[in-house]
């Protein structure tokens, strides 16, 4: 058997992490940059090549933890409107993001939250996103009440 010996300071900042190890807050989307804001400055997602209801406008809801390094893990698919093969793109969309901490949360906690990502959101004749329709194709991804106790 071998035993290893850390310095004290050592040894206490690696029991203090263990003590905000529980799980995560449930922190809604609009709460979120209390905890944590988005340190990305662009995504990268990977596209399916083929599948059901690719093309059709729709959104997934993706949730997710952020953990103590600004990490996203433990990614599920909550919600696909209309169902269709585009879940594991909004995850690997997900799996690509990247945090900073934000003004609340100086101990790094995780959080578990959610992202509704659109898909094929019609445009404008200027060609941007059509913000009342995108509302629309979002609308039946959102998660009522998810991390009400945060609020």
């Amino acid at each position: 058997m071998r035993l290893s010996v850390l310095p004290v300071g050592l040894s206490l900042f690696l029991l203090s992490g263990f003590a905000h190890a529980g799980t995560p807050r449930a922190v809604p989307p609009e709460r979120l940059d209390r905890y944590w804001t988005l340190a990305n400055s662009s995504l990268e997602a990977e596209a399916p090549m083929s599948g059901r209801n690719l093309t059709v406008p729709g959104c997934v809801t993706v949730a997710y933890t952020i953990d103590g390094n600004g990490r996203t893990r433990d990614f599920v698919v909550v919600k696909v409107a209309p169902p269709s093969d585009l879940g594991p793109m909004a995850v690997s969309l997900v799996r690509d993001m990247h945090y900073a901490p934000g003004p609340g949360n100086a101990m790094l906690d995780a959080v578990r939250t959610y992202l509704i990502v659109p898909f094929n959101v019609p445009k404008l004749a200027n060609g941007q996103v059509d913000p009342v329709r995108q509302q629309a194709i979002m609308a039946p991804c959102r998660l009522p009440g998810f991390g009400a106790a945060a609020r």
